[in-house]
Parts: structure tokens; C-alpha cells; sequence
């Protein structure tokens, strides 16, 4: 077991709030490696990308604000160099 890669997974992580959103929500992320940039991607039920964020810095939030995401159940995705580092799941009202 790579003791190293599961503590980094610990360590890294995503949450939204509020959580469900009406038309507003704040991405809070963690990147487990300082040493590479990351990706956010908001995907539907079906796997379409809605959104895709760019994330530069280990941590920081980023603004979801798009009234024009229809109601319904997507996915939050934290990506670092290819690996899946967290997913949530969030409502959109």
C-alpha cells in the first residue's frame, strides 16, 4: 500500500457551500501537491462537462455563479495531474 498517496488523498479534498444552491455556491479546494496546478469540473448525471475551473494555488475557493445551470444533480470533481482527488455531489435548485 503507497502510504504516501493515500495520505495526500486525505489530505486534499472539495466542498461547496451552500449546498443545495439556488443560483450561487463557493468551491473550497485542496490540493494534496503544491508542486502541480489542478482542475475543477462541474459535470451532470449523464457525465457532460457544464463548467471547468482552473485551480493555480494548493488551496483557494473559487465563485460558482451561473444562474443559467438548470435544476438538477451534478458532480464536483478535483482533478491534480490526471488523478481524481475528490468528488462531491450537489444539487442545484
Amino acid at each position: 500500500m503507497d502510504t504516501a498517496a493515500n495520505t495526500a488523498r486525505f489530505l486534499s479534498g472539495l466542498q461547496l457551500a451552500p449546498n443545495p444552491m439556488a443560483d450561487e455556491s463557493v468551491i473550497s479546494y485542496l490540493l494534496p501537491y503544491n508542486d502541480g496546478t489542478g482542475n475543477i469540473q462541474i459535470t451532470d448525471l449523464v457525465g457532460n462537462l457544464v463548467e471547468s475551473y482552473h485551480a493555480e494555488s494548493a488551496a483557494g475557493e473559487i465563485q460558482l455563479n451561473n444562474p443559467l445551470i438548470a435544476p438538477g444533480i451534478y458532480f464536483c470533481t478535483l482533478r491534480q495531474d490526471s488523478k481524481i482527488m475528490d468528488v462531491k455531489k450537489f444539487i442545484k435548485l
